[in-house]
């Protein structure tokens, strides 16, 4: 079957193949509507662009690489739609990268997710890179690094680079300054990894700094560190919550809204009434925490990928004279469990 090209476009609308070529790079010198027409013939045509031709002509491979630790948690998922969103609107590819650095206590190993970021920034296949991995280690080797291409950092703050943040440390602060004010002392705190993962220390430092400002005694005993940030792990913690006999009456899950849903249904297949025998807060505003009626903070990552997506193509056109730094607060989305 015969490719089509460039020139099969502009025949069939009676157009110059210049015309065709601008209007498919969305150049806003194309009248908007020639433009629409253009992208809908060739969309009808089949139209696919040569990008190794376009690439060994121009330098630029109009793709955009995504470094994630792994693709199937919630924020992965989350991210990644939201930078989806942002490419639709553009000319540009989106090449995902992954490898996991999320291991189980114990493990000293940073992870394969930097070495994928090194093949995205040295294999030359992509124009930016968009980094997000959680680990303290890898974000020091990035501090270290000569990079030849923009970098956009998710949860990160490093050097020059450009970068989306959200405010965890206010996060770790308000959900437990809410849950403070609910009358709750003896509040449990679930938690990442906060020793290794940079977003997971800032809340539970907001965690400390709420129990200081309110005269409560900061308890290691009342800390449980999960390291997948899954379902099932939830239920495993509110097992290990029971177990402990340190009579908790409010939960602050800032690992996450998938763990605070196996918090909670472990919670009614125990006998435990949430929010009668003790409050749930949780972090992300997951779509089902709506059915359930959990209370959470909200997150909105679908926004940080599009964001990041943006800046990652303005810095690959060298649009951005000065670090972007982008850094979103959250709010707590009250419902039934707290």
């Amino acid at each position: 079957m015969k490719k089509t090209t460039i020139k099969d476009i502009a025949k069939k609308l009676g157009l110059v193949h210049s015309t065709v070529s601008k209007a498919l790079k969305n150049d806003p010198l194309i009248n908007i509507k020639t433009r629409e027409l253009i992208v809908k013939t060739a969309r009808e045509m089949n139209y696919f662009p040569n990008l190794p031709a376009r690439s060994l002509k121009t330098g630029k491979t109009h793709t955009i690489g995504f470094v994630l630790p792994e693709f199937g948690s919630l924020f992965a998922m989350e991210i990644l739609k939201g930078a989806e969103q942002a490419r639709q609107e553009t000319n540009y590819s989106l090449h995902a990268f992954t490898g996991s650095d999320i291991f189980p206590e114990g493990t000293k190993e940073i992870g394969a997710t930097y070495y994928a970021f090194e093949r995205a920034i040295n294999e030359s296949r992509v124009d930016a890179v968009i980094y997000s991995s959680p680990m303290i280690q890898s974000m020091e080797k990035i501090r270290k690094m000569k990079a030849g291409k923009p970098i956009v950092l998710v949860e990160a703050r490093i050097g020059s680079y450009n970068c989306i943040n959200f405010n965890n440390r206010m996060s770790g602060f308000i959900s437990t300054e809410y849950l403070i004010k609910k009358k709750k002392k003896n509040i449990a705190f679930v938690v990442g990894p906060y020793e290794s993962i940079l977003s997971a220390r800032e809340r539970f430092e907001g965690y400390k700094e709420a129990l200081n400002k309110y005269g409560l005694e900061y308890d290691e005993k009342n800390i449980f560190v999960i390291y997948l940030h899954y379902y099932r792990e939830g239920q495993e913690i509110m097992e290990r919550i029971l177990k402990s006999n340190r009579k908790f009456d409010a939960i602050n899950c800032a690992a996450g809204d998938a763990v605070a849903f196996g918090i909670y249904n472990e919670a009614r297949k125990l006998g435990v009434d949430i929010p009668g025998d003790m409050l749930l807060i949780g972090h992300d505003n997951h779509e089902v925490a709506e059915v359930i009626e959990l209370t959470t903070i909200e997150q909105p990552m679908a926004e940080m990928g599009r964001k990041a997506f943006e800046i990652a193509v303005q810095a690959a056109e060298g649009k951005i004279k000065k670090r972007q730094e982008v850094e979103i607060q959250p709010k707590i989305i009250v419902r039934k469990t707290a």
